[in-house]
């Protein structure tokens, strides 16, 4: 084989159901780090810190709900198949035409 290989687990742990992965964390990391940055410029504009942080929560439901309407059609031929299956089991999201 050709090139570099890096064999790393993309789950960071497990606990239960919940499963935290690397690009969540670094999603979230980025999402924190984007609302800290925009609240300090925002004080030194004068704008305040609650309308700062009631654009970010509006702006994180959104991306979060604009993602997932994204993800849907893209990958309608497996939802189409099993919803209720791909909806609860990883294996049939694993499937997807692009995940």
């Amino acid at each position: 084989m050709n090139g570099i290989v890096i064999n790393i687990d993309p789950t960071i742990f497990h606990l239960d159901a919940f499963e935290l992965r690397w690009y969540s964390l670094a999603i979230v990391t980025a999402i924190l780090a984007a609302i800290l940055i925009t609240t300090h410029y925002g004080k030194k504009k004068g704008i305040a810190e609650g309308e700062i942080s009631t654009l970010a929560l509006f702006t994180v439901i959104s991306g979060l709900l604009g993602a997932r309407l994204f993800h849907a059609p893209v990958c309608k031929k497996a939802f189409d198949e099993k919803p209720k299956k791909y909806i609860k089991e990883k294996s049939e999201r694993d499937q997807c035409c692009v995940c």
